[in-house]
């Protein structure tokens, strides 16, 4: 552990890192319970950061825009990654528009943002898809995750649920080996483990109407080699503390040179039982 520590600061020399502060947008607390609203807006402050640092950098890659930064979860992507955060102040408003309208509540947050730019490029030949049997589910339903490659690769998928948490789906107990071959489609669960008992259900948290969670796919040239340092709960593999797990998951990832992986992410929401 200690050796992979000091290659971390090593590599992370040799990158440019800052720490900015970002105030979140608006979100609005209607149908909506004021814990998503804060959760909702930290992601919408982590991308300011981003953009801070960035700047027009991302506005003008396509493989961002078509990749993470398209979508809420920015924490782990080809150019940048927030190394870590604290949340400076969480500001709950009443707004009114105007005179004639229902006032709304709001949440702010504003955020210092510790933003690392990477200085290698993704190999643009080689790209990972990761697709699900639905975007829309009611608690309880089953996921069923298809990936393609276009390389021969090691594939990681992870799971980032509403509350940050991040659990390693694949490889797992099931199945071990992850490697897989140029544009090889696999499915996860496969057929053989659903049959032996292995299903993704999910699940939408206790009060919550909704959810919106993400599976974000890696795929790299040689094996990830922190999977080895992260326990197991319950056979899946989980980055013990929720706080700091987004952030720890960008921290390992500085360690893959961006030309070696390929990254995806789909979102889904998840609908409680009426």
């Amino acid at each position: 552990m200690k050796a992979i520590i000091i290659l971390l600061l090593i590599f992370s020399t040799l990158q440019a890192q800052s720490w900015v502060k970002a105030t979140s947008e608006p979100v609005v607390i209607q149908n909506i319970t004021p814990e998503q609203a804060f959760y909702r807006a930290k992601q919408n402050a982590r991308k300011k950061a981003i953009r801070k640092v960035l700047g027009t950098h991302i506005q003008q890659s396509t493989i961002v825009q078509n990749a993470t930064f398209a979508g809420e979860f920015i924490h782990a992507f080809s150019y940048g990654h927030i190394l870590n955060e604290n949340v400076e102040n969480v500001d709950i408003k009443i707004r009114q528009r105007s005179s004639g309208q229902m006032p709304t509540l709001t949440c702010e947050v504003t955020m210092n943002c510790e933003v690392i730019e990477e200085k290698g490029k993704p190999d643009l030949s080689f790209k990972v898809k990761a697709e699900l049997n639905s975007l829309s589910f009611t608690d309880g339903d089953e996921m069923i995750i298809r990936v393609k490659s276009t390389k021969e690769c090691y594939i990681t998928v992870l799971n980032i649920t509403a509350t940050d948490d991040i659990y390693v789906l694949f490889p797992n107990q099931y199945r071990r080996k992850n490697k897989v071959l140029a544009d090889e489609t696999i499915e996860i669960p496969s057929v053989d483990d659903r049959q032996r008992g292995l299903h993704f259900r999910v699940s939408s948290l206790p009060g919550h109407k909704e959810d919106t969670e993400y599976i974000k796919v890696l795929a790299t040239r040689q094996p990830i080699g922190f999977l080895e340092d992260i326990d197991e709960e319950s056979g899946f593999k989980k980055f013990k503390n929720n706080k700091y797990a987004l952030t720890e998951l960008a921290q390992w990832l500085t360690m893959v040179p961006a030309n070696e992986r390929a990254e995806d992410f789909v979102s889904y929401i998840i609908v409680a039982q009426k």
